[in-house]
């Protein structure tokens, strides 16, 4: 446990402050993974209420467990607020000499599921939705659904490609045309397009992109961009792949 005078200043708040600072300061983690530890720490904080940090005990995590079970949580999810709370208990322990309540915290297995893929049909109508008549940026709209079918990127891989990320290579078959992509963690892959993405994207560079890029004081190397003219964020992607779902 806490020596008396670090359980008496280190409440629940101050402990979650520590932990979320560690895991944005030192290990880096996006913005996104921050705000899934922090819900699922708010989880156990609710479930808490006016316990101490100090009163916790294997016990209190197994009626936890209980509790998210009784929420209907998946196993999944649970598997995942477990993970939250063995990192937490385990910075707190090196931090400050806490005993770790997680240790008997053992992973449920939760049955695989394989993912749902989208049909031919269903992907080209999505595409043929995305364009609008009148609306040229709908052209970067195709463009980018035709490279997230072609190259299986991620939508945060697909706002970070760069104009240099795309290369031509001659081979015995013709043209091939390349992409690099950065995963997560920086690590780079190459992938071919196919030909209606490459097609796609080079009706995009020579029709739109260069009136996008004009609107922008600031040049920019971001292949795709938005109507101010600079790289587009993964909100207005992603909600770009939602409205053609729904059009489509």
């Amino acid at each position: 446990m806490f020596p008396s005078s670090v359980t008496q200043a280190l409440n629940f708040d101050l402990a979650a402050s520590s932990f979320l600072n560690h895991l944005q300061i030192e290990r880096g983690l996006a913005a996104n993974s921050i705000s899934a530890y922090r819900r699922d720490l708010n989880k156990f904080a609710v479930f808490l209420k006016d316990k101490q940090l100090s009163d916790v005990d294997p016990e209190t995590i197994t009626h936890f467990e209980t509790s998210l079970r009784e929420a209907n949580l998946s196993v999944a999810s649970i598997n995942r607020v477990d993970s939250t709370l063995r990192s937490f208990f385990k910075h707190l322990q090196q931090e400050y000499g806490y005993a770790d309540p997680t240790l008997e915290i053992a992973p449920k297995k939760s049955a695989r599921r394989l993912p749902k893929a989208l049909t031919i049909a269903q992907i080209v109508s999505m595409i043929d939705a995305a364009y609008r008549e009148g609306q040229p940026i709908t052209t970067r709209d195709q463009a980018m659904l035709e490279l997230l079918y072609s190259s299986g990127a991620r939508v945060s891989e697909l706002i970070g490609i760069n104009l240099n990320d795309l290369s031509s290579i001659q081979t015995d078959d013709g043209i091939i045309t390349t992409l690099k992509l950065r995963g997560k963690g920086s690590k780079e892959r190459m992938v071919p397009l196919g030909s209606f993405a490459s097609r796609s994207i080079e009706n995009y560079m020579v029709r739109v992109r260069p009136e996008l890029a004009a609107k922008s004081a600031k040049t920019t190397s971001a292949l795709f961009l938005n109507s101010r003219g600079s790289r587009i964020s993964r909100q207005s992607a992603w909600q770009m792949v939602l409205d053609a779902a729904e059009a489509a």
